[in-house]
Formats: C-alpha cells, structure tokens, sequence
C-alpha cells in the first residue's frame, strides 16, 4: 500500500470567498508596495555592503509563509487491512486449493472439514513470535474443546485447528483466537457438537 503525503491550507473561520480574495489581493499590493518602497531605501554602509536589508530579504509583515510539507507517520492497519477472521459457526471447506480462507467458506450442511466452534481473546501486550502465539492459542482451544465435542480433546478422533492474528493485525490490536474442529478422517456435513467421538 502505498502512503500519499498531503499539506492541509487552513482557512480563516467566518470568511467568506470574496473576502479571502479581497484579504489576498490587498496583501500582495501592500507587498508590491513594500518591494518597491524597500529597493530605494537600501543605503550602502562604508564598505559597501548595504545597510539595511532589501526589501526582497526583509519578511512583509502579515505574509503567510509557504506551507512546510508534512509527511504523515507510517499508517497503522486498518480493520480493512485486516486480514479475514472467521466466525463461530462457520465451515470451510479447506482441502479444495483456495488462496484465501474466506473463499473456503461453506454452509455447514454441505460436505466441510473445519467448524469455526469457540473464539476468545489474548490480552494485549507485544507480538510474542509465531510459536509461543501458537501455542497459547492452542491451549485455549483444547480447554474449550470438550464444552463444544463433550468429551476431552485427549479422548477424541477430531482434531484442532487455530486461526489468529499475525505481526500486522496484532500491531493493529486484533488478538482474538478462532478454534476451528475437524475430523482427519473423513468430511463432516452439518455440526460437530456434542459429536463425543
């Protein structure tokens, strides 16, 4: 994504169009005035360097400066920059060669293998790397498995799978975990809770 730097004019409050124009056209003939009075004035000292600085090197008073370019800091992400986050209650037919999770997505009732069954999120903090991310993730996961499947992920055939935020959506405050359930074995068609296997 590429940043687009901008300078901001400002307007005076209350004034209308003809009177801005009225206000900038008196200050440039005053200017005109300034220059014209100010290259006359100009004495030279002894060694002949001018005493007084010509009127293009002296600021007219009133002038507005050129406006200074400012160049905004780096964008943090947007939640449109954010990348898909799947829902509790969805299923996604992932073994078809999707480049995106969202286009995996699949009514339940149809042939699927991952079912979206818990979210929660980590407290705040740093990005703490890709492994340990992944591992607390996990852990919560199989701590809400059984309330979903009703017996213990240890007891299961099914398998857990977690959907989380990576450097970018972290930086950008998402810190919430998806749980997604799946069967290695076969493809599921409607819900796999209270599947007890």
């Amino acid at each position: 994504m590429s940043v687009v730097s901008r300078a901001r004019a400002r307007r005076q409050p209350g004034a209308s169009g003809a009177t801005r124009l009225a206000t900038i056209g008196l200050a440039a003939l005053a200017g005109l005035a300034l220059l014209s009075l100010g290259a006359c004035a100009g004495t030279p000292a002894l060694d002949g360097s001018p005493s007084t600085p010509l009127a293009a090197e002296r600021p007219i008073p009133g002038a507005v400066p050129p406006p200074v370019p400012v160049t905004p800091p780096p964008a943090e992400p947007q939640a449109a920059d954010l990348p898909y986050r799947p829902s509790v209650g969805e299923c996604f037919d992932v073994r078809k060669d999707q480049r995106e999770l969202r286009e995996a997505r699949v009514p339940c009732d149809v042939p699927h293998d991952d079912e979206i069954f818990d979210q929660f999120e980590l407290p705040d903090g740093p990005y703490p790397g890709g492994d340990a991310l992944h591992a607390e993730a996990l852990a919560g996961c199989l701590d809400r498995f059984a309330d979903f499947i009703g017996i213990p992920f240890e007891a299961s055939e099914l398998e857990v799978t977690t959907y989380h935020a990576g450097p970018d959506a972290w930086a950008a405050g998402d810190r919430v975990i998806s749980c997604s359930v799946w069967d290695t074995d076969d493809a599921v068609v409607g819900t796999l809770q209270g599947a007890a296997y």
